[in-house]
């Protein structure tokens, strides 16, 4: 076999691959994603403060069952040394969430 068609294999394969990597052919991604944009302004300092109450409000709820939900896995795990662990970084987590 000549060396250049090794050659070209080998760039074409890189290439290849480079190519798909950037385009995300390699990547799964869900079918469905839900992001909420912040607006960039607000008609009214009413709207403004509906906004960001709401924002709490799921934050708060998101949260809430999930620190629940640990604190009964935790207290039903026994001896899962890393549960505690996993608890104080869903609070953390939430504390970051409200800050935005």
């Amino acid at each position: 076999m000549d060396g250049w068609i090794l050659g070209n294999i080998l760039i074409g394969g890189c290439i290849g691959f480079v190519i798909d990597a950037v385009r995300g052919a390699s990547q799964k991604y869900p079918e469905n994603i839900t992001i909420k944009l912040e607006p960039s302004s607000f008609k009214t300092a009413t709207a403004r403060d509906q906004f960001y109450e709401e924002r709490i409000r799921t934050v708060e709820a998101q949260f809430t069952k999930l620190i629940e939900q640990l604190e009964i896995d935790c207290a039903n795990d026994g001896g899962d040394t890393g549960c505690p662990d996993r608890l104080q970084r869903a609070k953390e987590k939430r504390v970051k969430e409200l800050r935005g």
